[in-house]
């Protein structure tokens, strides 16, 4: 199998701060997040047209937010070809037009990605954070 990661992000130093402070142990964390894959990292962000917000990465090394820690999500059972098959899809169905804060977002993204790549550990639902209050099903 391949191995799966999510990288976990605070956005800024600021939130860092209260990161550590103690929101993240009482999921009200402000955090962005990758999954990296195939030496690749893939996140989703936001932007004003019909274009991918799919983008991607150096894993650990987001241009903006700070790298606090990853997570491993275990091995894929999918073969390469099968893990491309599945980014080009989320590549064409992630407009960056689409992202919410709170509705569809970077931790969203991060976790239907894990589950289509069949990621066998369960999503940390604590990176969903701050995030997660503004949904009515959590």
């Amino acid at each position: 199998g391949i191995r799966l990661f999510l990288n976990v992000y605070d956005l800024d130093p600021t939130s860092a701060g209260f990161n550590n402070w103690g929101l993240k142990y009482n999921n009200m964390g402000l955090f962005h997040t990758g999954v990296e894959v195939l030496d690749q990292e893939y996140y989703f962000g936001w932007g004003d047209s019909t274009f991918s917000g799919v983008r991607s990465n150096r894993p650990r090394s987001h241009g903006v937010h700070f790298y606090r820690e990853t997570v491993d999500m275990g091995f894929s059972p999918l073969t390469e070809d099968e893990i491309d098959d599945v980014i080009q899809e989320f590549w064409e169905a992630w407009p960056e037009l689409d992202y919410h804060p709170i509705h569809r977002n970077c931790t969203f993204f991060s976790q239907q990605l894990l589950a289509a790549l069949q990621a066998p550990e369960p999503f940390p639902e604590w990176t969903h954070g701050a995030a997660a209050w503004g949904k009515p099903e959590w």
